[in-house]
C-alpha cells in the first residue's frame, strides 16, 4: 500500500537552508521528509506545502512564497525521473505506474495572497473562480 502523506514543510525549509548558504536537496536531507526517506517508506503521494510565515515574509508574503515555488519546481526538476508534480489523480496514476512518486503543491497561509483571490492562480497556473 502507497502512502499518501497531506503535509510537509520541507520546501520552505530548503529555502531557508539555501539562504543560509546551505545545499540541502529534496533528494536526501536531515528533514523529515527527503525523496530516498519516501522511497524507503513506499511514498506514493506527498503534500508539499509553501509555508509562508507572515512574519518571516518581512511585509512582501507574496514575494516570500513566490521564492518558495521557486524552490520547488527547482528540486522537482532536478529530480524528475524520481518524482512528478501532479494536480490529479490520474497523473498521480500515471506516475505510479511509471514507478514515480507523486508532489501535490500546496500553499499554507492564505495571507501570502494578499487578498487578492486571483493571486491562486499564480501559484497553480489556474484561474480562480
Amino acid at each position: 500500500m502507497k502512502v499518501v502523506d497531506m503535509h510537509c514543510d520541507t520546501i520552505s525549509e530548503l529555502y531557508k537552508n539555501h539562504m543560509e548558504g546551505g545545499s540541502a536537496s529534496i533528494l536526501e536531507n536531515r528533514l523529515m521528509i527527503d525523496l530516498k526517506k519516501m522511497k524507503a517508506g513506499d511514498y506514493g503521494l506527498q503534500n508539499f506545502a509553501l509555508y509562508t510565515n507572515l512574519e518571516r515574509a518581512e511585509g512582501r508574503p507574496f514575494e516570500y512564497c513566490m521564492e518558495l515555488l521557486d524552490t520547488f519546481y527547482t528540486e522537482m526538476e532536478a529530480h524528475r525521473e524520481e518524482i512528478g508534480i501532479v494536480t490529479s489523480y490520474e497523473e498521480i496514476e500515471r506516475n505510479w505506474n511509471q514507478g514515480k512518486m507523486s508532489a501535490l503543491l500546496t500553499i499554507e497561509e492564505g495571507g501570502a495572497c494578499q487578498g487578492e483571490l486571483a493571486s491562486c492562480g499564480t501559484f497553480t497556473g489556474w484561474g480562480c473562480a
